[in-house]
């Protein structure tokens, strides 16, 4: 499914093509998220979303890196206040241990 949405909207096909590409990284990177908080985790479906998700960040590294940046902001803010409140060990989640 993933390897058709990106041909029916490849860049080439549409110039508004390009922003949907980059939302859908954006729904990929966030589905990736979720899977890596499934217990027990699913490293086959894992598997199949790196690769994707590696062509799309170099298709559109801009995007890609203000994704990220605003994934470690917010993982770092959790992880500030977890500690701030002595509810967690000093150690990142899976999900967030995944993404880096």
């Amino acid at each position: 499914i993933i390897e058709r949405i990106r041909a029916c909207h490849h860049t080439s096909l549409a110039p508004e093509n390009k922003l949907k590409l980059q939302t859908f990284l954006s729904v990929l990177l966030g589905h990736f998220v979720h899977l890596a908080s499934v217990k027990p985790l699913p490293r086959d479906e894992l598997d199949i979303l790196v690769r994707p998700l590696f062509e799309l960040t170099q298709q559109f590294p801009d995007a890609a890196a203000k994704l990220a940046r605003e994934r470690l902001l917010r993982m770092g803010k959790r992880l500030r206040v977890a500690l701030a409140q002595y509810e967690t060990t000093q150690w990142p989640s899976v999900e967030s241990l995944l993404l880096l």
